[in-house]
């Protein structure tokens, strides 16, 4: 009857709307490569990403305190603080700042995605996090060994990377993926910006749009982010953030 219908869809809008876009999981994923040596064994990577920021101010509160839990010795933001169709009051500004310097790391950066703008350099400087530079090679050290993390987004400028070192590419964005496999060899990639799919079904699906793929040597992360792109639906697709241990081979 249409009175069904009509309680079948008012209950099918309150589960993607609200009860699918609450509750942070933590994906937690063990990393191996021979090229992880020990002086990096266990060490503790979270990656956040997609806050997509608004109005609502959902979910962040719950994020800082679920990266705090894990202890972990490097914070990675993979882009979008801000949603694109909305406008940060100094008030939202006061609040990110507070809550993203809560976050405890040894180490915290943060890269741009296509609707983070002036108020990100602000927000995340503010935060205590350092912002990752495009086409710019970073070394991370523990002890006398170090890692090299690169962003690499639209424009790929040729760098030459040491294969012999553990070698993370950030990047906003899947679709770079292919491009950069077309230059690079890395390790690990970290993307986000999809939000998996958001409304997630197992076929059909649009490519890098799942959590996770291995692609010659090069193991691929891609984190659901915690906040929504136009429409505020998920459903089978809860708000996660990444939560990775890199470990010496199995």
């Amino acid at each position: 009857t249409i009175f069904v219908l009509v309680i079948l869809l008012l209950v099918g809008y309150i589960i993607i709307r609200y009860v699918a876009n609450y509750g942070i999981i933590v994906r937690e994923y063990p990393v191996y490569s021979n090229k992880i040596n020990y002086d990096f064994n266990g060490t503790k990577i979270v990656q956040f990403g997609d806050i997509n920021y608004n109005e609502y101010r959902k979910n962040v509160e719950e994020m800082v305190s679920k990266i705090n839990l894990t202890n972990t010795d490097y914070v990675i933001f993979t882009g979008d603080l801000v949603n694109k169709n909305y406008s940060l009051t100094e008030k939202d500004k006061t609040f990110l700042i507070n809550e993203l310097t809560k976050i405890k790391a040894s180490n915290k950066y943060a890269i741009k995605g296509e609707t983070d703008k002036e108020d990100f350099t602000e927000i995340f400087t503010n935060s205590d996090f350092t912002i990752l530079e495009p086409n710019t090679v970073y070394n991370i050290y523990s002890k006398e060994s170090y890692m090299n993390l690169l962003v690499l987004n639209d424009n790929i400028t040729p760098i030459l990377l040491d294969d012999e070192i553990y070698n993370i590419i950030l990047t906003h964005n899947p679709k770079n993926i292919d491009n950069i496999l077309n230059y690079y060899h890395p390790d690990l990639i970290l993307a986000g910006h999809n939000l998996n799919g958001g409304i997630y079904f197992p076929i059909n699906k649009s490519k890098y749009t799942n959590t996770y793929y291995k692609i010659n040597n090069t193991d691929i992360y891609i984190t659901g982010g915690i906040g929504n792109h136009k429409y505020e639906f998920r459903l089978f697709n809860n708000p996660s953030i990444n939560f990775y241990r890199l470990r010496t081979s199995k």
